[in-house]
């Protein structure tokens, strides 16, 4: 007894095949439009051109103790809550503009919650 060529086995294995060829090649389609079309560019800033810098500075004074010399400390270092008398915080601010610049008002607020961790 004979048997005819498995064609519908075929079939399906040449459609997967061309599907995954299809696949393939929308993907690297893809992959090279993301990857090789122009970079979208920005309008130019409009106006004056402006800088602004902020620093925080501290620093702890300690009580009168056995453990270190200094009563005055800068910032970096580890401080017992207990040994602390008080803490000088500044902050310094500075804007520069390339035009003119009126002010309309300025608010500054600090708050600190000072305790030990636990």
């Amino acid at each position: 007894m004979t048997h005819a060529p498995d064609s519908h086995r075929s079939l399906p294995r040449a459609l997967l095949l061309a599907l995954g060829v299809l696949l393939l090649a929308g993907s690297l389609a893809g992959l090279g439009y993301t990857f090789f079309r122009p970079a979208l560019a920005r309008p130019a800033a409009t106006g004056p051109g402006y800088r602004q810098e902020g620093t925080f500075d501290y620093r702890v004074h300690l009580k009168p103790n056995a453990l270190s010399d200094s009563t005055d400390l800068g910032p970096g270092g580890t401080y017992f809550a207990r040994l602390v008398n008080d803490v000088q915080v500044s902050f310094a601010y500075h804007f520069g503009s390339d035009a003119p610049v009126q002010a309309q008002g300025f608010t500054y607020q600090a708050s600190a919650l000072w305790g030990a961790a636990g």
